[in-house]
């Protein structure tokens, strides 16, 4: 029997620049210029299908790049967003507080909201859990769910042909 090799590479310096397979978040459907990007890269209006695949190619790589810009690290906006919204409401507590306040309150918790949802949007995503459906936001539990399976998914340990369990990431034969 062929005994059962694993290797295990190890890259040293910066891993910022690994390629991540593209993920369209169904957020990503309603951001409101999403028609003008789809429509702004359709380049090839042929019908064979090289010429649908790589449209597709074309509008992935703009996809991608709205993602990033608009749709990356939304838990250090939102925390941003309640750390200025805690700041306003604290100077609001004056008495001589200007209506400007009021409005950039309004605004905060407007985008705040927005940005629970399109957390939320892409959690429930991610997870397939559909009891979000009924009315659950982001909770200990749900966090801890999702913990959960990230762990589930994950191999720690191998066994060979032999019966022989490997836990040891180095290099076996």
């Amino acid at each position: 029997m062929p005994s059962l090799q694993v290797h295990v590479m190890e890259v040293e310096g910066n891993n910022d620049k690994k390629k991540r397979p593209f993920k369209f978040y169904n957020c990503m459907a309603d951001y409101p210029d999403l028609g003008k990007i789809v429509e702004a890269n359709w380049c090839l209006h042929e019908g064979s299908m090289a010429t649908i695949w790589q449209n597709l190619k074309i509008i992935k790589s703009a996809l991608k790049k709205l993602n990033r810009k608009e749709f990356m690290n939304i838990a250090e906006k939102i925390k941003s967003i309640r750390e200025k919204l805690k700041d306003t409401q604290g100077r609001m507590r004056n008495f001589n507080s200007p209506n400007s306040l009021f409005e950039e309150e309004k605004n905060l918790l407007f985008q705040l909201l927005k940005w629970d949802k399109i957390e939320e949007s892409i959690y429930k995503q991610k997870s397939r859990v559909q009891w979000l459906q009924l009315g659950d936001t982001n909770s200990a539990y749900f966090f801890s769910s999702m913990k959960g399976r990230k762990v589930q998914n994950q191999i720690t340990k191998l066994i060979d042909s032999n019966g022989n369990v490997m836990t040891n990431p180095k290099i076996r034969r």
